[in-house]
């Protein structure tokens, strides 16, 4: 902001002092530059400063726009410096004309469209055809998205000079939305059209469009986002290199108009890779049975995000090691072809996999893709050994409560068996878990799902509920269910409260579809009387008429009725997904009840145009030890990782794409005041003589976690470890200054997510061998606790290690690390032999530099700056913060990075690096393969505390450009771990 307003007053200076005398114009910036410079106390930030002024070798590059020597005949309409708009309307200049000017003048084009049609092209044609002819550089984004694009047209851009097009084949749903025509030039003079129109004559001359010309010069920042982002889509997954000869029939099926019938047996036998949300499930897969011997795995994922695609992928894997009889069980023969089609493609194998139906008898029996009821009548016990299959796949397996599903379950015994389904609640009421171990092994996130657009968006509310929960009993983590209901039924007060919130956030009551959860039968039978009473016709389904559902959901669909209250009955197992508004009319019981109910409205509905989920949440005030408001937004806000309590102050960010979170005043206060209380020191006490007096004992670590319903992280919030808040709790004497230490450093530990180190860690306390003070491991350990050389510590590293061995902390250090074990979702890679450090594994930088041995246990190295050359062993060290704020960063260090690809990663050196300088003739040196190591994290903080960082692996110099800082374009040995790519792409 301060910027802005300084930058307002030296333009008006300029322009009306100078005249256009350009050598004073120069002098007065230069004076300027030398002012701030004095003004700086950082030496390096001045002399950044001082090398910014306008010397007569770089004056003539500030004063271009283009090398070309046409330029002033061709020259842009409108300014290079300050941005602009087009509306379309007769006065203003047409949108084509301008982007042919623009195009003459630019040095690269990158064109970001849903669609191109021939009348768009035709009219800019001739000026690209030029532009390509001199070697420029053209690239084209585009979808096939209900069919609008003209393969002509796409054909015809891709045959010129010098260019490149990519496609997004989904004909059905886009996420790309955005219309983009950017132009970069050498000059630095780089502008960009945002806008409405896309390559079609309507669009760019006869329509009322409305686009923005951006300018480098203007919003640099803005700027520097667009490339970016244009720089992932580009090599995002979603998008495939287009040539008429290795694509045009694919592009032809493609552009098929909507209404014809698809071939969904047909194959497509080019590799295909998973997406990094696939990747994420296949690797935490692997964990599941390389760490955890879980070789049963369940996944659970809503329809569309190609879970039959992870399976395909998973047995690709399994298949390249093992011997792989594959049964595919599916309750549909039409699931089971379009199954099996999937299998082929991602195999490359036309000829793999047999149909065995009613209709169709194998030949082989190696690979099946069998219905339930074939698989019920066949003679299994005859035909098969129990282990004859190695990899078995049970579709939709939410369906096995009927008796042939369980014969699949009991009688086989495949090395491998996987259950898919959208929801983990089985047709019969029971626990779909029983089949897989106890376990769901991997979830595709609500926020995945969003995104993808294979869920609509939520708008959630918390409304000030005029109920008071503290005057109901709440015991065992439960209100009292009996003063519960009595407190809610025949409350008509806050009943139209509830009316008078439905009519304020969706005024529209024609189209509602609404459900609403009760505390009990007594209630939902209130709830729907009056509602019914003021104008909403209502049902009420409990489990007395629960048999009515079905004819109830019905009237629900067909508009007859507009709100269904319940108790219980609709918390799972049923499905209506015309529902766009849920009322939350009771404190939840569980976050498992409430991502259920939540689940009952995000599901897609092309029939009723359905295209958000309304919630409305009533939030009292309730005892302290209630968090369930606190853990549902933490949920619903997980893409963020800011702590809750600055969410609620400051607004919440980071949500997924068209979603919002919004709450009233007084239900915010109930909020933060439940924070407060909750896991701070004094809640926490509070809990565990809570647990003691049900339990007349301690709790485990895990226990207590479970029992406050929290994270591991969140039992360090505050100023004691979990011994601490035992001996508080029955008044045992704590030593403060001990306690204050030793919670801080099991803090840094709750990020341990290396198998090796836990392990290695486990094995140091559980013997009585001597520590060197060279083990790596042990060292790790050591500066994990004393970040600092402090005057307190231990002689040796062995004295450490004995400390700890011999103390009750001792104890709690194991519990904290079974726990963090069995939570690890991915495997980690060796990064070097005898290097501790494990690539995919989150580290703190004191544990980093401990562990590449910068740090030993007599001396602790300081690091200012994210970046290290560790001159002993030609290593390369970034530490890497993608996610910087002004707060927490100086203009010198604020560099932009930014995942590119899965194996892709772009850098920005500090600002004094140069292409000739020593480190960046080191950085650029193409021998030095694998010779750089990158660490990588979101934010500077997670949850109010240093967050780690994530080595992300080796990279190597591909290509570089600028200087003064530097950017670099890295190549990775390795797969970028997924939550980094999902986490840089939040732009």
């Amino acid at each position: 902001m301060l910027a802005a307003y300084l930058q307002s007053i030296i333009e008006d200076s300029l322009k009306t002092e100078y005249n256009d005398d350009i050598k004073d114009e120069i002098a007065f910036c230069n004076q300027i530059l030398e002012n701030l410079a004095i003004q700086v106390n950082n030496e390096k930030t001045r002399k950044m400063i001082l090398e910014k002024k306008i010397t007569d070798e770089n004056k003539n590059l500030l004063m271009s726009v283009t090398n070309e020597p046409d330029y002033d005949n061709h020259r842009p309409k409108t300014s290079m410096i300050v941005s602009s708009i087009f509306t379309g309307r007769s006065s203003n200049i047409p949108l084509y004309e301008e982007l042919k000017r623009e195009i003459y003048t630019a040095d690269e084009i990158l064109f970001l469209v849903s669609f191109v049609r021939l009348s768009g092209i035709k009219q800019i044609y001739s000026t690209l055809e030029q532009f390509t002819q001199r070697k420029g550089k053209l690239k084209i984004l585009t979808t096939t998205y209900m069919g609008v694009s003209e393969k002509e047209a796409i054909d015809l851009l891709s045959k010129l000079p010098g260019t490149e097009v990519k496609v997004s084949y989904d004909s059905h749903s886009t996420r790309l939305h955005a219309k983009a025509y950017i132009f970069r030039r050498n000059t630095g003079y780089n502008t960009a059209f945002i806008g409405s129109s896309n390559l079609s004559k309507a669009a760019m001359n006869d329509g009322m469009e409305w686009n923005v010309k951006l300018t480098s010069q203007d919003v640099p920042g803005v700027m520097h986002d667009i490339f970016h982002l244009y720089e992932q889509y580009w090599n995002s997954d979603d998008f495939e290199t287009y040539s008429e000869e290795e694509n045009g029939d694919k592009l032809s099926e493609a552009l098929v108009s909507n209404d014809k019938e698809k071939d969904i047996t047909k194959i497509t036998l080019f590799d295909l890779r998973p997406f990094p949300y696939q990747n994420q499930i296949l690797e935490q897969l692997q964990a599941e049975r390389t760490i955890h011997g879980h070789y049963k795995n369940l996944i659970i994922a809503a329809t569309g995000t190609g879970k039959t695609m992870i399976a395909a992928f998973d047995y690709r894997r399994f298949k390249q090691k093992n011997p792989a009889r594959l049964l595919y069980i599916a309750h549909r023969e039409n699931i089971l072809q379009k199954s099996m089609a999937t299998f082929q493609s991602v195999l490359r194998d036309a000829n793999f996999g047999e149909i065995y139906t009613g209709k169709y008898k194998p030949k082989r029996f190696d690979h099946l893709f069998m219905s339930v009821q074939s698989f019920d009548k066949a003679d299994i016990v005859e035909q098969f050994k129990p282990d004859y299959f190695d990899y078995i796949v049970v579709d939709e397996v939410h369906h096995s409560s009927a008796k042939s599903y369980s014969k699949i379950f009991t009688y086989f015994q495949p090395k491998i068996l996987l259950g898919l389904t959208a929801t983990p609640e089985r047709m019969d009421g029971k626990d779909i878990k029983e089949f897989f171990d106890n376990r769901i092994a991997c979830e595709i996130r609500l926020t995945e799902a969003i995104d993808r657009e294979l869920l609509v968006p939520f708008h959630y509310y918390g409304i000030t509920d005029k109920a008071d929960y503290t005057k109901i009993k709440y015991e065992n983590g439960k209100f009292n269910e009996e003063e519960l209901s009595n407190l809610l039924t025949g409350n008509e007060e806050r009943a139209q409260l509830i009316i008078d919130k439905v009519r304020e956030y969706k005024p529209n009551r024609s189209k509602i579809k609404g459900l609403g959860f009760c505390s009990s039968v007594e209630h939902a039978k209130f709830m729907c009387n009056f509602f019914n009473r003021s104008g909403y016709p209502s049902k009420c389904i409990t489990a007395e008429n629960s048999d009515e559902c079905s004819s109830v959901n019905r009237e629900l669909e067909e508009g007859q009725i507009q709100f269904i209250f319940s108790v219980d009955v609709y918390n799972e197992g049923i499905d209506i997904p015309c529902v766009n508004l849920i009322l939350l009319l009771r404190p939840t019981k569980s976050m498992t009840i409430f991502i259920q109910q939540l689940g009952r409205g995000l599901r897609l509905d092309n029939n009723s145009g359905k295209t958000e989920l309304t919630v409305l949440d009533f939030v009292g005030q309730a005892d302290e030890r209630y968090k369930l408001y606190n853990t549902k937004l933490e949920y619903l806000s997980s893409m963020s990782a800011q702590p809750l309590k600055n969410k609620l102050e400051e607004g919440f960010t980071g949500l997924p794409v068209g979603c919002s979170i919004e709450l009233e005043e007084k239900a915010k206060e109930y909020i933060l005041g439940n924070i407060d209380s909750a896991i701070g020191t004094v809640g926490l006490i509070k809990r565990m003589k809570d647990f003691v007096k049900i339990n007349s004992r301690f709790p485990s670590m895990k226990e207590f976690i479970e029992f406050l319903d929290i994270e591991l992280f969140d039992l360090y919030k505050g100023d004691l470890s979990f011994t601490g808040i035992k001996n508080a709790s029955d008044k045992t004497q704590n030593n403060s200054d001990k306690e204050l230490f030793m919670s801080k450093g099991l803090r840094r530990l709750c990020h341990i997510d290396s198998l090796s180190w836990i392990e290695r860690i486990e094995q140091i306390l559980n013997d009585d061998s001597t520590i060197p003070n060279n083990d790596p491991h042990a060292l790790m350990l050591y500066r994990t606790f004393y970040i600092n050389d402090s005057e307190n510590r231990p002689a040796s590293l062995n004295d450490f290690i004995e400390e700890l061995r011999n103390s009750p902390y001792n104890d709690e250090i194991q519990q904290l690390l079974e726990i963090k074990r069995s939570s690890i979702s991915f495997i980690e890679i060796e990064s070097y032999p005898d290097c501790p450090l494990m690539i995919n594994c989150s580290y703190t930088q004191e544990q980093i530099l401990s562990g590449l041995g910068k740090s030993t246990f007599d001396h602790k190295h300081t690091l200012r700056e994210g970046v290290l050359y560790i001159e002993d062993k030609e290593l390369d060290v970034f530490m890497i913060t993608l996610n910087k704020g002004e707060k927490d960063y100086s203009i010198s260090t604020m560099y932009n990075d930014y995942v590119v690809s899965n194996r892709l990663f772009h850098w920005e050196s500090q600002n004094k690096t140069s292409q000739t300088s020593t480190t960046g003739k080191r950085y650029t040196d193409t021998s030095r393969k694998g010779k750089t190591l990158f660490f990588v994290r979101e934010f500077k903080k997670h949850k109010g505390h240093t967050a780690p960082y994530v080595f992300i692996g080796k990279g190597s110099f591909k290509e570089s450009s600028g200087s003064k800082p530097m950017k670099i374009l890295w190549e990775m040995e390795n797969d970028i771990p997924p939550q980094i790519i999902e986490c840089t792409t939040k732009v």
